[in-house]
């Protein structure tokens, strides 16, 4: 009876009403590192997660993991950057950003 007393409020036992109050929505993100990934990759990942992430996160590095130079894709005013950060890829509500890592 305790612990149900945190929840509910009970009136002779016989109805029973919730004092339980709902939080403000929570705000989820997404972060990953991004390189020469195939639009295919991109789009299963925009459908699987569409519109459930506050923002999503790409970092982009002008160098591989293991080191070896590589040239930008998502430069600001190229056709991959529009693509990815003002399509609503992610949802209509989800702020897509992309940093440049320069290394």
């Amino acid at each position: 009876k305790g612990r149900c007393d945190r929840y509910f409020v009970y009136q002779n036992y016989d109805s029973n009403t919730t004092t339980y109050k709902g939080r403000k929505r929570r705000r989820v993100f997404m972060g990953s590192l991004i390189a020469d990934d195939s639009w295919h990759t991109l789009a299963t990942i925009a459908m699987e997660t569409y519109g459930i992430y506050t923002a999503v996160a790409f970092v982009e590095s002008n160098r591989t993991q293991t080191g070896i130079p590589r040239k930008s894709r998502f430069v600001d005013g190229t056709l991959d950057h529009k693509l990815l950060v003002e399509s609503n890829l992610f949802g209509p509500e989800t702020e897509v950003l992309i940093e440049h890592f320069s290394h």
